[in-house]
């Protein structure tokens, strides 16, 4: 709570705790969350007041006094007229590091806790944060499963664990090449297809419809099947389909022309959804749907036809 308070935010106030052994939580006011930089200088100063060993002390005083005194409180808690305070002492045991309004503690000595690590920090309601904490036995066994975690991946890349980030910087950058790379050879591969797709085109009431279903496609893949269908065919309402990673899902284009014909791209996919027991929808001229059920994509696209 001190450390919070005195190296970054006075307007902080506590907001609720629970503490265990080995382990603790701490609620306070904040609006936005913490860096890692400031966590880190949290952590350390705690540490810091740990390794100095200074003495807790427990008093009961009145709470005028103790408030007088710099206590702290647990923010909209109600307190009595006589209040059990808890104190950290400096090293001349007259001037307080920390002083707080407590119903337990559970050391004599802050070295008592031997080390403090933070797991995590995160928001639990609209202006509320908490920091999750590990001391002790606990904390060394938290940083000894972090390194575990580090030595496995370190194995994984092949690496050793001073290089592990320069080595996976290294995957991920090559990882995006290749994604790169696939994508732009789906796009060639797509681009030879597009005049065979365009064979399929018919006339619904004096409308060209095509429709098509390309497993495996990503929603970029099935754009792009999409737009060149539009440019090749000039005027066209096109559905474009596909099951990919045991989900069903689907893009409606919509040519300017017809869309001033009162035909709408929206309103035929939330129409093609509901058949799927999905969701979807857009604008006149483009939109999109899915479902997590493919077995029916089939059949809805062999009689998408009829929305039109």
């Amino acid at each position: 709570h001190t450390g919070l308070r005195d190296q970054f935010w006075e307007h902080m106030n506590h907001a609720g705790y629970l503490v265990s052994r080995g382990y603790l939580r701490f609620d306070f006011t904040h609006l936005t969350a913490i860096n890692k930089e400031d966590l880190v200088k949290i952590e350390r100063k705690v540490n810091a007041v740990v390794r100095e060993n200074m003495p807790v002390c427990v008093e009961s005083m009145g709470i005028a006094e103790a408030r007088n005194a710099g206590a702290m409180a647990l923010f909209g808690e109600k307190y009595g007229d006589v209040v059990r305070t808890v104190s950290v002492k400096n090293e001349d045991d007259e001037i307080n590091y920390s002083m707080e309004l407590c119903g337990g503690t559970h050391i004599d000595r802050t070295g008592d806790i031997g080390i403090f690590k933070i797991v995590s920090e995160y928001s639990v309601a609209a202006g509320v944060r908490r920091i999750e904490a590990v001391a002790g036995e606990a904390a060394e066994n938290y940083i000894l499963s972090e390194e575990n975690s580090m030595q496995q991946a370190a194995e994984a890349l092949n690496s050793s664990k001073d290089e592990l980030l320069i080595k996976a910087k290294k995957y991920i950058a090559d990882h995006k090449k290749l994604e790169q790379e696939f994508s732009a050879l789906k796009s060639k591969m797509i681009s030879g297809e597009i005049d065979s797709y365009a064979k399929e085109v018919k006339e619904v009431n004096g409308i060209k419809f095509i429709s098509l279903i390309e497993d495996g496609a990503d929603i970029k893949a099935m754009r792009d099947i999409s737009d060149q269908l539009k440019a090749k065919l000039g005027s066209a309402v096109i559905l474009v389909a596909s099951k990919s990673d045991g989900k069903a899902s689907f893009i409606v284009s919509v040519t300017p022309d017809y869309v001033q014909k009162g035909i709408n791209a929206g309103k035929i996919a939330k129409a093609i959804a509901a058949d799927i027991a999905g969701s979807g929808g857009g604008k006149p001229d483009s939109a999109q749907g899915g479902s997590k059920d493919v077995s029916k994509l089939d059949e809805a696209v062999k009689n998408a036809q009829k929305y039109l």
